[in-house]
């Protein structure tokens, strides 16, 4: 996820710097650029780590965020792509910004669940009040 914010920032920028120089074809082709880091990264791996390392209920909330996110961009996108408003370039140049902080959080904040158990998994950001509850639910499933 780190290298897909990181070439996702990178490909937000150069749709602004082609978009500046007027280059159609750069543009198109960073479009292209971005749906590929996108979909092999930070695009599925978010909904699998959700799920992974979320009890049904938690699941919810994942959800609840993940696609409120988009409902709030598809929103908010097309205000802010108005040239009577920031316009596209500067509108890539905050998405780049934003995909920076999304590399800095995931090195921070996103922990490694390769080759963990399902229960480990699920205690990952459970606090300790409650691992014992988590413990139970899984053996009951």
């Amino acid at each position: 996820m780190i290298f897909g914010h990181i070439a996702i920032a990178i490909v937000h920028s150069m749709v602004a710097i082609f978009n500046i120089e007027g280059s159609n074809v750069g543009v198109v082709t960073m479009i292209i650029l971005f749906s590929f880091a996108y979909q092999n990264t930070s695009g599925p791996v978010a909904w699998m780590y959700a799920a992974e390392t979320t009890i049904d209920a938690g699941m919810g909330i994942c959800l609840l965020t993940l696609w409120g996110t988009v409902f709030v961009l598809s929103l908010i996108c097309p205000i802010v792509m108005d040239p009577d408003s920031l316009g596209p370039n500067n509108t890539f140049f905050i998405f780049s910004g934003l995909s920076v902080l999304g590399a800095t959080y995931s090195y921070f904040m996103i922990k490694e669940t390769k080759g963990m158990a399902d229960k480990d998994k699920k205690l990952l950001f459970t606090p300790e009040r409650f691992k014992l509850q988590v413990e139970e639910y899984e053996e009951d499933k």
